[in-house]
């Protein structure tokens, strides 16, 4: 259904905007922002995560028609994606103010919370699908493998405030979008 691409378009679109906006005014002053490349490397990430996502959308062969029940999960997810992305860079009046540091340390707890939340709902869907087709979960827990890793991963970054911790996870998460990208050019 061509309205339901439409509508996460919309959806992708108004969460990149949010984040381009954010980075833009903290670039806007620039000279008072007291700047830290780890959350920065997250927004990136969540960026490319929302390109994935929209992509994802974009490139289902849909019928031509879709239910609101096969909608809504989709829907919820990319609202989970919107709050990701809008939360991911400080907003004009965060109290944090321009120092991104402060601002990581305030928030994280929040993204890998919300980001645990999303990556958990999305594969609660996919189980779901898999059970629906027939499929042993066994073999679904195999090919999906890394998801697992990527969960405990989370688990693990949400429960043990270390910002050592906070980097690797940004970095090894970083990867999925980055190899994904290389696969799509074409």
């Amino acid at each position: 259904m061509e309205g339901a691409i439409v509508f996460a378009s919309l959806i992708v679109g108004v969460a990149i905007t949010d984040q381009l906006t954010s980075l833009h005014r903290l670039l806007r002053v620039r000279h008072k922002v007291r700047w830290d490349p780890l959350p920065l490397l997250f927004a990136f990430f969540i960026m490319m995560s929302v390109i994935m996502a929209w992509w994802s959308v974009a490139g289902q062969s849909w019928d031509d028609s879709i239910t609101i029940g096969e909608f809504l999960p989709i829907f919820f997810n990319l609202v989970l994606i919107f709050l990701l992305a809008s939360a991911s860079l400080p907003d004009a009046d965060d109290p944090a103010g321009h120092d991104l540091r402060a601002f990581w340390e305030a928030q994280s707890k929040y993204l890998w919370g919300l980001f645990l939340f999303t990556v958990v709902f999305d594969n609660v869907l996919n189980v779901s699908e898999v059970i629906r087709s027939g499929e042993p979960i066994g073999q679904y827990a195999l090919r999906r493998q890394a998801d697992i890793v990527i969960i405990a991963l989370l688990f693990a970054v949400f429960f043990i405030r270390k910002r050592w911790l906070d980097w690797v996870v940004v970095l090894l998460l970083s990867i999925v979008p980055l190899a994904w990208m290389s696969r799509s050019l074409g």
